[in-house]
């Protein structure tokens, strides 16, 4: 999956060749598929690190029981259908919804920082996993209420994204440190 990861956050000079990393061409099936909606991600197709999932050569259609988005995949959500298949497209009358997610008001302070530690206000336990540009993990850590900072003194001066996860939610954000 580190790979994965790269292609999200490489470099303005990667290869995006028909068979170079970062290139659609190469999407191989068994990656997820998130749909976002201001920098947060609302639902998604695919398990990462799940090798046996496949949405190559087929149709993923969500079932109009199904009222709201999912950041967890669970293929109880969907009607799997053979590739190419488009009927039906449009007909789905589900009003989905993007209310009621939490990290909205998550922050992160001082940013940039040329300090030692970032300090974190969440509502809720979070995960954060903190990325260079190149898309390499440097970092896991998780915060709470009381335990609400991370000790970044071992990173040098750059940009670097974190992904903070709580529950079934994640949100991206950028960390500058001077």
């Amino acid at each position: 999956m580190l790979l994965a990861e790269a292609d999200k956050f490489g470099p303005p000079n990667i290869d995006t060749s028909p068979y170079g990393y970062g290139s659609p061409l190469n999407f191989n099936g068994n990656d997820p598929i998130g749909l976002f909606k201001n920098g947060i991600l609302i639902d998604i197709i695919g398990e990462e690190g799940n090798s046996s999932f496949h949405i190559k050569d087929a149709t993923y259609r969500r079932k109009a029981t199904i009222p709201e988005p999912n950041t967890r995949f669970d293929s109880s959500e969907w009607d799997i259908l053979e590739a190419n298949k488009f009927d039906g497209i449009g007909s789905h009358t589900s009003t989905l919804s993007t209310k009621n997610i939490a990290l909205e008001s998550f922050k992160m302070f001082p940013n940039p920082t040329n300090g030692n530690n970032i300090y974190f206000s969440v509502t809720e336990d979070a995960t954060i996993h903190v990325y260079n540009v190149l898309g390499k993990l440097m970092q896991s850590s998780e915060v709470t209420k009381s335990k609400n900072s991370i000790n970044i003194s071992d990173f040098a001066k750059g940009i670097y994204l974190l992904k903070i996860s709580s529950g079934k939610q994640f949100i991206t954000k950028k960390l500058i440190k001077n």
